[in-house]
């Protein structure tokens, strides 16, 4: 493949068809550039990938699962005030929350596999801010089944699903 570069920039001495092999092959060697950018570019969305997650914030308590640290809101310090009515609570919260995985794919699914069976969606990107309009089907109604906030920071996933009110709120790590 080598000795043919010289000929590309040098191709006063060349017959007549070489001419024609030469721009065939620049204009393949070009396609293929801009299509190997062109992949390149999409597959760097940091959002696409299966996600693992490490905390949730229900609106009623905190769960770390990397600290094994939960923060109760005060109705709930009344509820689980013994330590094992505790260890309960984190136990549920694992089966709930932690041991739940987000898929983000390239054709925009949202695959959310837990305890009971996967939950396929599909999401849209909100061009003006980092949000998710999420439909329960491929075909998008006008307004999104539900709406999730996120952001990156220290190559985690941070996650606000407005599904409930208040907000579940997730940490992702990969």
């Amino acid at each position: 493949m080598f000795p043919i570069l010289p000929s590309i920039f040098f191709t006063t001495n060349l017959p007549e068809n070489s001419h024609k092999h030469i721009l065939k092959l620049n204009l393949l060697f070009s396609f293929l550039l801009v299509f190997l950018a062109g992949n390149t570019f999409a597959q760097d969305d940091p959002l696409i990938g299966k996600w693992k997650v490490l905390a949730v914030d229900n609106g009623e308590f905190y769960f770390n699962s990397e600290l094994d640290s939960v923060f109760l809101s005060d109705e709930l310090k009344i509820r689980y005030s013994e330590p094992s009515k505790i260890e309960n609570l984190k136990k549920m919260a694992r089966m709930l929350y932690i041991d739940q995985t987000f898929t983000f794919t390239e054709d925009n699914q949202l695959i959310i596999k837990n305890i009971m069976q996967p939950l396929t969606s599909f999401y849209k990107k909100d061009s003006q801010s980092p949000r998710l309009f999420v439909y329960e089907s491929e075909v998008q109604q006008d307004s999104p089944d539900f709406l999730i906030n996120y952001h990156f920071q220290d190559s985690r996933l941070f996650i606000e699903m407005t599904v409930t009110d208040p907000p579940i709120k997730f940490e992702l790590t990969r």
